[in-house]
C-alpha cells in the first residue's frame, strides 16, 4: 500500500490544540497527551514531539520534491542521484516514524511547526511548476537548487539529533535517536555534499562559458 505523504484528519492525522485551529475534534491532540513522550531523556516532551513532527514533514515533503525533480531532469545522472535520493528519504520518513513510535508519539501528530515546515517546502515545489515553462539550463539549476536547500536543512535536522544523542544520558529513548541517527547520518552527508558540489559545478561551467 502506498504510503500516505500529505498528513490530514482524513490520513488519520492529529494536531495540536490552538485557539485558529480548523482540524475536527476528534484530530485534536494536546499537551497533556505528549508529556511522556521521551521519557528519559530529560528532554522537554512537548518541544521535542513538535520538532520531530517538523522533521518528519520535511522528509515527506523531500518525498515528492525528488519525484518532482526526477521527473523535469534530462541529465541522467541527476536522475540517477535524484532516483537513488529520494529512495532514501523514503526510508528516511519511516525511521523516523518508527523513531516518534519508539519514544512513545504518534507519527501522524502534526505539530504547528510542521505546518508551517510543509508550507515553506510547498513552495519548492510551486517552483518546479514555474521552472516546468521556462529553457532546459535554467529548470536544471532549479532543480538542483531547489534539492541544495531542501537538503541543508534536512542535514541540519539530523545533525541536531546526532548531537543530541550524544549528549544523552543512557536510556531505551536515547538509544532509539542513536539508532535512528546511525541509519540516516551518512546518506544525509552524502546527500547535501552531492548537492553542493554538483551546484557549484553547474554555475561555474556556466559563468565560464564564452557562448
Amino acid at each position: 500500500m502506498a504510503r500516505a505523504y500529505t498528513v490530514t484528519s482524513e490520513t488519520g492525522g492529529t494536531a495540536a490544540l490552538t485557539p485558529a485551529s480548523t482540524v475536527p475534534p476528534a484530530g485534536l491532540t494536546t499537551e497533556e497527551a505528549q508529556l511522556t513522550f521521551g521519557a528519559g531523556t530529560g528532554l522537554n516532551p512537548v518541544i521535542l514531539a513538535d520538532q520531530l513532527s517538523a522533521f518528519l514533514a520535511h522528509e515527506r515533503c523531500g518525498v515528492h520534491l525528488y519525484r518532482a525533480v526526477r521527473g523535469l531532469t534530462t541529465i541522467d545522472e541527476w536522475r540517477e542521484q535524484y532516483g537513488r535520493f529520494g529512495e532514501q528519504t523514503e526510508e528516511h520518513v519511516g525511521i523516523l516514524e518508527e523513531l516518534v513510535s519508539a519514544l512513545g508519539g504518534d507519527a501522524m501528530y502534526v505539530s504547528t511547526a510542521a505546518r508551517l515546515v510543509e508550507a515553506q517546502d510547498s513552495k519548492l515545489l510551486e517552483t518546479m511548476l514555474v521552472a516546468g515553462t521556462l529553457e532546459a539550463r535554467t529548470v536544471e539549476l532549479a532543480c538542483l537548487e531547489a534539492v541544495l536547500q531542501a537538503e541543508r536543512k534536512c542535514h541540519g535536522n539530523w545533525q541536531l539529533l546526532s548531537k543530541l544523542s550524544k549528549q544523552l544520558d543512557r536510556s531505551e529513548a536515547a538509544d532509539a535517536i542513536s539508532k535512528a541517527v546511525s541509519e540516516v547520518e551518512e546518506q544525509e552527508d552524502e546527500h547535501v555534499e552531492w548537492a553542493e558540489r554538483t551546484w557549484e559545478t553547474a554555475v561555474t561551467s556556466r559563468l565560464l562559458a564564452t557562448t
